[in-house]
């Protein structure tokens, strides 16, 4: 499950988060807990679950930057150096995903239809 934690600074992102990772161990420690933090706090916070959960259960708790989780996820399932799609073929899935969202674009609904936003994207 995805849990997204937003707020302004100082209104317990962290507390909250951490307390969702403590929780979350104790209702099943079999499911994998993953804590994507940006890439200059990933030391910090592997440091805090460690202060929170003891070593044991610190080791449960993947810390990953998204560089990180980039490369555990080419590790995993591959794809880091598989075939690579072309500029026409970014193009399209590009073209794809705006028209099946475009009624949903409060901005740019009417230049979703038109080539000029998917090259702005991609640029």
């Amino acid at each position: 499950m995805l849990k997204l934690v937003l707020g302004r600074s100082g209104s317990g992102k962290t507390t909250t988060l951490r307390e969702l990772v403590r929780q979350s161990l104790r209702e099943d420690r079999e499911r994998p807990v993953f804590l994507i933090v940006p890439e200059q706090a990933s030391f910090e916070n592997e440091r805090a679950m460690l202060s929170l959960l003891g070593a044991e259960d610190a080791q449960l708790v993947h810390v990953l930057s998204f560089s990180r989780l980039a490369d555990e996820a080419f590790r995993l399932y591959g794809g880091g150096a598989g075939r690579r799609l072309d500029d026409g073929g970014r193009s399209m899935f590009m073209s794809l995903a705006l028209s099946a969202v475009q009624d949903r674009l409060d901005f740019y609904r009417r230049s979703a239809a038109g080539g000029e936003l998917v090259s702005l994207m991609l640029a």
